[in-house]
């Protein structure tokens, strides 16, 4: 785990040596972002956090609003584990709608994240939507996906370890109890 200058906790994915993290620091304000027609791309280590959701493990990054230690509420920080509650299609459209997808966008990717029909995605549905997100740049659904996380940060065209990481941490939050 590493600390950015702005208090994020990075969690990266092991055996990832420090040359290869990307860089804590945020981009100008003034920082072009890409074409609306443009592809958008995983970086390497975005690429490595896409697995580990495939595999069922999400890697993400939240803000410390206190200092990790027993107690602190989750996993990692030897708190509990918070239970996962099914996260309705509305919920899921609201938060992506915030994120600045239009309100076509999040409705066609909650209807495509939701594999079952049955208007609750589940962990596994999210974390399976994550993981996708890049295998297929041509997939409409993992566009907005990407660029979506690529908007959390530099709006380059190619998602970083830290928003990819950013944007995964802010779907599973809608799961929490």
């Amino acid at each position: 785990m590493n600390i950015d200058r702005t208090g994020q906790a990075l969690l990266w994915g092991l055996g990832q040596d420090a040359a290869s993290r990307p860089a804590a620091t945020a981009a100008p304000a003034s920082a072009p972002g890409p074409a609306p027609s443009a592809t958008v791309t995983l970086s390497e280590g975005a690429k490595t956090l896409a697995r580990f959701a495939e595999k069922g493990l999400a890697m993400t990054a939240h803000r410390l609003d206190r200092p990790l230690g027993p107690g602190a509420g989750s996993p990692a920080s030897g708190g509990p584990a918070q239970a996962f509650v099914p996260v309705g299609q509305g919920r899921l459209e609201a938060l992506l709608a915030e994120l600045g997808a239009s309100a076509e966008e999040a409705r066609s990717l909650a209807q495509g994240l939701d594999s079952g029909g049955d208007a609750a995605l589940s962990r596994e549905e999210l974390l399976k939507g994550i993981a996708g997100a890049g295998k297929d740049p041509a997939d409409p659904n993992s566009q907005i996906l990407l660029r979506l996380a690529d908007s959390l940060g530099r709006a380059d065209g190619e998602v970083s370890q830290q928003e990819f990481g950013q944007l995964a941490g802010r779907l599973l939050s809608l799961g929490r109890a």
